[in-house]
């Protein structure tokens, strides 16, 4: 997430509550948390994105100004989202997914915005194909996940993202 998200934006990263560097170009700073154990959350505007396999944090609720990312190894933590009010975006090949993978063939990609996505700023991006750019060989999840945080982020993909 870090190698994808730091050509757009300007990154402080997190590794275990720990600070773990500043990373990226740009005017915003965004905070990168990476960790395994829950924590208290508070109700800023915040992309979740889970890890794979990662189903539950111990009951903690997700407050609703949290925008959940997930793939289809994640199904087991739609019961924590259940009563949230927050918009998930999920990420895979089903055609219920908001964002899929239309074709890959390295060095590039097709991805699908299925259906809207709300930004965290409000802003709506409407179903359309854009083309990504990869620097190196990537499972489908992790690029999802990335193209979806870029998105909410109100990145432009326009002209494709290079990830």
């Amino acid at each position: 997430m870090l190698r994808a998200l730091s050509p757009y934006k300007k990154i402080a990263y997190f590794r275990n509550h720990t600070p773990a560097g500043q990373y990226g170009c740009g005017e915003d700073t965004i905070t990168l948390l990476d960790f395994t154990c829950p924590f208290a959350m508070n109700n800023e505007a915040c992309i979740f994105v889970f890890k794979r396999g990662a189903v539950s944090f111990g009951g903690i609720k997700l407050p609703s100004t949290y925008v959940p990312v997930l793939g289809e190894e994640n199904a087991g933590a739609v019961p924590m989202l259940t009563h949230t009010g927050c918009p998930v975006v999920t990420c895979g090949m089903s055609p219920r997914d908001t964002l899929s993978l239309s074709s890959s063939d390295f060095p590039s990609a097709l991805v699908s915005i299925q259906r809207d996505i709300r930004t965290l700023s409000g802003n709506v991006m409407e179903p359309a194909d854009f083309r990504v750019h990869l620097s190196a060989p990537s499972d489908e999840y992790p690029l999802l996940a990335a193209c979806a945080a870029l998105l909410l982020l109100d990145t432009n993909p326009e002209k494709g993202f290079c990830i």
